[in-house]
């Protein structure tokens, strides 16, 4: 016989409601927050179609004229762009190990084709534009007539300013997929939205602007190998509709005066709309779940069970960044919700503990993976390092030596015996660097160009073969790369924090192996959230845990955290050592080179340019500064909870 209270309790679990879905509710919100960034995008498009137009009377300022028209027309060759950024949304890093092999992934895709299309469809849309409107007096007209009596020719000024539009799409649209601009970037400091268009958006329109100069610079050095070729095709197409001379002969250089400053303004207002579209797309989309001072959770009527769904992994990743930062905002403004969390449920089952086993999964994803990252290679890659260093020292004797480096020992040959096993010996493979192999101290790099020629100079002449030294050239080689090293040295000193700190940081720099053994997590971000939100609850459940059931996880917390911060700052003590023995040693070779060291010329002059061009793991690399920032954030927060809690253990 079952009891009352047991069928009460079957009653009421199933009569539990489901929690409305936390990507249910924040997916509305960000199409809202889309269709607010193209109505703001619609709007600015509106006085540069009036700039584009070819009357600029009071009657052209009103919608219903043509200013109307060249402002729709702008705005669906704009749209594009916008639902392509809308597609390729994402919020992590999507570098690789290599420069070479992070630009080929990013530009041979098809999201890299998507966005080239986007753009020359705008700059196409722009380019016409501008030229329909244009006066006879400009001659840009796709055919011009010299004279009466004379057949129309084609204009190649209309395929110059045509390519010229072409040209500085394909270069932002180069630029987008290289920066990888798809990545959404939530800002560190939080301001409001008309704060932000008012500072950061002539910023923008003016950097943008700024950027048509070196487009119209080299559109000519672009357009010139493509010169003919544009042409004559051209005139192919036009005879099929009009009658044309039969000379195909190039016209005079187009690129006048007038024509450059067409070129000007075409490319300034195509990457005007496209840096616009792109920064009200990023603004609009990360303001966060505050929206007229509710959270995204606050529209459900199960708001805490609703903000605990949004925080699994299942969920998209933008909706589950926005639900910790939901709960970093409950953690820091919400004492009503806050009670809730630490007393509602039973003590074994409350809602501190479905939230604190969230937290800890973040957190303990990048702790696993660091670890990984730092542990000790296993025995065969030990005695594979240890063979690789003891051909490194013999390579390094024979050079010292002044000649070529001493080829391995080769194995002795192969007896057959019954007693013994019959398994070959391995085979020694030399781990030697074909393209830094370093020449003799009496013969210059540049000898074996000259090799040939000499012989047959001197077979005809009847002389013996004889090579001179290239001092000259050795001497002015290592004045220019000890002179690289300091300028490279100068600018890593003055402009590498500066440049970590702004938007155009190098995103195509290599990343360090224990970066790269992070990438699979991903989480990083979302672990400065968690951390920061478990960091506000602990500290305010000081004063609002009534019964203190926060208090006997603390333990668990930092033995947690402990545990994510050791391998963390192993990997950043071990980039920071690397970095700086790297500069280091750079600087002594420079500073300290002798004659002896003359036959590695080729090789330090070849890092030298490496070091300059920045292949250092973590010399500019924003990923480091998170890793770094990550691991203050974990000293800071176990400082203050054994200050909060130390006189309570």
């Amino acid at each position: 016989m079952v009891s009352i209270a047991a069928s009460f309790q079957a009653n009421e679990a199933s009569a539990k409601l489901k929690p409305p879905s936390y990507h249910g509710i924040v997916s509305p919100l960000l199409q809202a927050q889309f269709v607010h960034a193209c109505v703001f995008l619609l709007t600015l498009t509106y006085p540069i179609s009036w700039v584009l137009g070819s009357r600029h009377g009071l009657w052209s300022l009103f919608p219903w004229s043509w200013t109307g028209f060249r402002t729709l027309g702008i705005f669906s060759a704009l749209l594009p762009l916008l639902l392509t950024r809308k597609a390729n949304l994402h919020l992590y890093d999507t570098r690789r190990s290599t420069v070479i092999a992070t630009a080929y992934a990013r530009l041979f895709s098809t999201r890299a084709a998507a966005v080239y299309t986007s753009y020359i469809v705008l700059s196409l849309t722009i380019t016409r534009i501008y030229l329909a409107n244009c006066s006879k007096a400009k001659l840009v007209g796709l055919l011009v007539v010299q004279k009466s009596y004379e057949l129309p020719r084609v204009n190649e000024r209309w395929i110059y300013i045509t390519f010229a539009g072409v040209f500085t799409g394909a270069a932002a649209a180069t630029w987008h997929v290289l920066t990888d601009v798809d990545r959404l970037t939530f800002p560190s400091v939080r301001r409001p939205l008309d704060e932000r268009i008012r500072r950061e958006l002539p910023i923008i329109v003016l950097l943008w602007v700024a950027a048509a100069v070196p487009a119209t610079f080299l559109t000519p050095f672009a357009y010139l190998p493509f010169r003919g070729t544009f042409y004559r095709n051209l005139i192919t197409i036009v005879r099929l509709a009009y009658k044309l001379p039969r000379s195909t002969a190039l016209p005079r250089w187009p690129g006048t005066l007038d024509v450059i400053l067409s070129t000007f303004l075409i490319s300034g207002i195509i990457l005007l709309l496209s840096g616009a579209a792109n920064w009200l797309f990023d603004a609009y989309l990360t303001q966060g779940p505050l929206r007229k001072g509710r959270l995204a959770s606050d529209r459900s009527a199960m708001a805490d069970d609703t903000l605990v769904d949004g925080l699994r992994p299942p969920v998209r990743p933008l909706s589950r960044h926005l639900a910790f930062e939901e709960l970093v905002h409950v953690a820091k403004h919400r004492p009503d919700r806050r009670t809730a969390i630490f007393e509602a449920g039973r003590k074994d089952a409350t809602l501190w503990k479905t939230l604190l086993a969230s937290c800890l999964q973040v957190i303990e994803e990048v702790g696993n993976s660091a670890s990984a990252a730092t542990a000790p290679p296993k025995p065969q890659q030990q005695q594979q390092q240890q063979q690789q260093q003891q051909q490194q020292q013999q390579q390094q004797k024979g050079r010292a030596e002044g000649g070529q480096p001493k080829p391995p020992p080769q194995n002795p040959p192969f007896q057959a015996n019954s007693s013994e096993s019959i398994t070959p010996q391995p085979v020694r493979v030399q781990q030697a660097n074909i393209f830094l192999t370093p020449t003799a101290a009496d013969r210059s790099p540049f000898d074996r160009f000259k090799s040939a020629s000499t012989q047959v100079s001197s077979a005809a002449n009847g002389k013996p073969n004889v090579v001179a030294p290239a001092l000259p050239v050795a001497v002015t080689t290592e004045k220019i790369a000890g002179s690289l090293t300091h300028l490279g040295g100068w600018l890593y000193d003055t402009y590498a924090d500066r440049v970590r700190r702004t938007s155009f940081a190098p995103v195509l720099l290599p990343r360090p192996g224990a970066l790269l053994a992070l990438e699979p997590s991903r989480s990083i971000a979302l672990a400065k959230l968690a951390l920061e939100a478990l960091r506000c609850l602990l500290l305010n459940s000081l004063h609002e845990d009534t019964y203190g059931r926060v208090y006997r996880d603390v333990p668990h917390i930092k033995a947690t955290l402990a545990k994510t911060l050791a391998p963390l700052q192993a990997i950043v003590k071990d980039i920071s050592e690397s970095d700086k023995s790297n500069r280091q040693s750079k600087n002594d070779k420079s500073n300290q080179q002798d004659k002896n060291d003359k036959p590695n010329q080729q090789e330090s002059s070849t890092n030298t340019m490496l070091s300059l061009l920045g292949f250092m793991p973590g010399a500019l690399d924003p990923a480091v500064e998170e890793v770094r920032i990550f691991a203050g954030g974990l000293e800071t927060a176990l400082s203050q909870i054994d200050e909060a809690f130390g006189a309570y253990m």
